[in-house]
């Protein structure tokens, strides 16, 4: 079988003559035939790839819109022609075109014309790079991948400020509206430590709250600490109060052992058991700062045996390394514990919460604490 018989159009002839009509008929060249083992190639390919070639050279609109239709030819050969050429004509329009490119190549055959794409994105500079990009992958049928996220990345550190700024505040935006919130926390997680500050906002949010919170968890950002265990301990839903659990758990800071403590005490199953787990992840440094913090009141008033005092040097080992990062290096440092504000975090109205933990805390370890 043969299309479109005949010879092939003189590319060479019509770019010496600037014959721009003539070179986007070219680029629509197809000269398919059938191998023997019965499979099409298209013999056309290379006469597509030199008019896009040639239409790079020229400077029109007319070349420049043919090659925007030339990102959609099913051969990698012409798709990075046109790319070339699009990166040479510069313009907004095509790093427009070339960003709708980049976000919706997915497939390995895509990928080297993807990362010429991005290349050309990143030099043509466009005011809203970061921000139209991430919009057309959150607009995409298939999920975010590893190689998605690096683009994101790889974008970010190319744009400006308020291009970061914006994609930011669009996409918690999308925490409120959109069905897709799990695509966007990724998103979110990758645009650290931009995002930390938004995402702290959010919080306030009840729309974005819980959205918010699991996206701050693996950022590991403890500044991120008050507000979620003041969520924890106040918001009235109950799969709010569980999520900030849980990323207090990943994020591993000893201020936020207090809350944690008392919220293994919550009335849900969920909250309790995200609570404990995370409270867990903090290893014996936690027990140690709990300790010290319910008993501090009582050694400071003259209460108490100060010999049953917790030593921060014989159990605190490690509190800081592990809570700010990583639980591995609990037995290799030895910090004071910080001092512990008796009223953090204690909602209007309620026991502060070093006398909330005491009970709990005496259930934990079996044994009576000093009075305060």
């Amino acid at each position: 079988m043969r299309l479109f018989l005949g010879s092939p159009p003189n590319v060479e002839k019509l770019a010496r003559k600037g014959n721009i009509e003539g070179l986007v008929r070219a680029l629509r060249y197809e000269d398919i035939v059938r191998d023997r083992e019965g499979r099409l190639i298209d013999l056309g390919a290379t006469v597509r790839a030199a008019a896009a070639r040639s239409l790079a050279l020229l400077d029109s609109p007319k070349a420049t819109n043919a090659l925007v239709q030339a990102l959609s030819d099913p051969l990698e050969a012409v798709r990075m022609a046109a790319i070339r050429g699009l990166r040479e004509h510069g313009g907004n329009n095509a790093a427009e075109r070339l960003m709708a490119a980049v976000a919706g190549w997915t497939r390995p055959e895509y990928a080297a014309a993807r990362e010429d794409a991005l290349e050309a994105v990143m030099v043509l500079e466009h005011p809203e790079t970061l921000r139209l990009t991430t919009g057309a992958m959150m607009m995409r049928d298939t999920e975010l991948d590893d190689r998605d996220l690096a683009v994101v990345r790889r974008l970010a550190g190319a744009t400006s400020d308020a291009d970061v700024r914006a994609t930011i505040g669009d996409l918690v935006g999308r925490l409120r509206e959109s069905s897709a919130n799990e695509r966007t926390r990724r998103v979110l997680i990758t645009l650290a430590p931009h995002s930390v500050d938004a995402l702290i906002e959010a919080l306030d949010d009840k729309r974005t709250r819980r959205d918010a919170a699991l996206a701050l968890g693996p950022i590991h950002d403890s500044r991120a600490v008050p507000a979620l265990s003041s969520m924890l301990l106040d918001s009235a839903a109950d799969d709010v109060r569980a999520a900030a659990a849980w990323a207090l758990g990943e994020i591993r800071h000893p201020s936020a052992i207090e809350a944690l403590l008392v919220a293994t005490g919550d009335d849900d199953y969920d909250v309790r058991t995200a609570a404990a787990d995370s409270f867990d992840k903090l290893g014996n440094a936690a027990i140690a700062l709990a300790m010290n913090v319910i008993a501090r009141p009582a050694l400071e008033n003259g209460g108490g045996d100060p010999g049953q005092a917790i030593s921060a040097e014989s159990t605190a080992s490690g509190v800081d390394g592990v809570s700010r990062e990583t639980p591995e290096t609990a037995s290799t440092e030895v910090i004071s514990p910080p001092a512990w504000p008796r009223q953090r975090w204690t909602a209007s109205g309620t026991r502060p919460l070093g006398e909330r933990a005491r009970p709990l805390l005496r259930r934990l370890l079996g044994r009576d604490l000093p009075p305060r």
